[in-house]
């Protein structure tokens, strides 16, 4: 599967985009990897993201700055961190929880990134907390840590999140147990 991911980040985000209108419809799955494939290509050339809020219209479409996808294996020695923001997408395909952990050494900030066709995907807070001890990222308040839920445009009405499994888990990052479900963030992407 690695070698697949490698290949695909190759190809050109409009060949992307034919590929998921033409064979999307037929299978979750098909669908699932191209949506995933396309949102990394957006990483690469920065995100475009139209936040969910609560009681409301959606927030005005955010950009994000442009990063690198670098794959890492989780369970693998502490990465140094780039003083650059960089995209760290796990080698496993059987990674739980999360596609890729977005982070930037200089702002403090890591943002996990689970992208998803699925109505109801689940939050199992063990994987972050995992993720962050293997990049060295201190648990305390330095760092902002948010979970963002990147979906299609035609799911942000029917999105919900699954109950929170290990509530708590990141309560050391300023996560409040029991509120998780509230603090993740739904987002659709914006394509360019």
């Amino acid at each position: 599967m690695y070698v697949s991911w490698r290949l695909m980040l190759q190809v050109e985000a409009e060949e992307l985009k034919r590929i998921f209108s033409t064979y999307g419809a037929y299978s979750a799955a098909v669908k699932g990897t191209l949506f995933e494939l396309m949102s990394f290509k957006e990483v690469q050339r920065g995100l475009r993201l139209t936040y969910r809020r609560l009681h409301s219209r959606p927030i005005k479409a955010q950009p994000w700055e442009p990063c690198s996808v670098v794959f890492f294996d989780p369970l693998q020695l502490k990465p140094s961190l780039p003083s650059t923001a960089v995209c760290f997408r796990p080698i496993s395909e059987l990674q739980g929880g999360y596609d890729a952990v977005i982070v930037d050494k200089d702002a403090k900030r890591a943002v996990f990134v689970q992208a998803t066709v699925a109505r109801k995907p689940s939050l199992k807070l063990s994987f972050f907390l995992d993720n962050l001890m293997a990049l060295g990222i201190s648990a305390g308040l330095v760092w902002r840590v948010e979970i963002i839920f990147l979906i299609p445009r035609e799911r942000m009405p029917v999105f919900r999140i699954s109950p929170v499994e290990d509530c708590g888990a990141l309560k050391t990052y300023g996560w409040k147990k029991g509120k998780e479900r509230r603090q993740a963030k739904v987002a659709c992407l914006t394509l360019h």
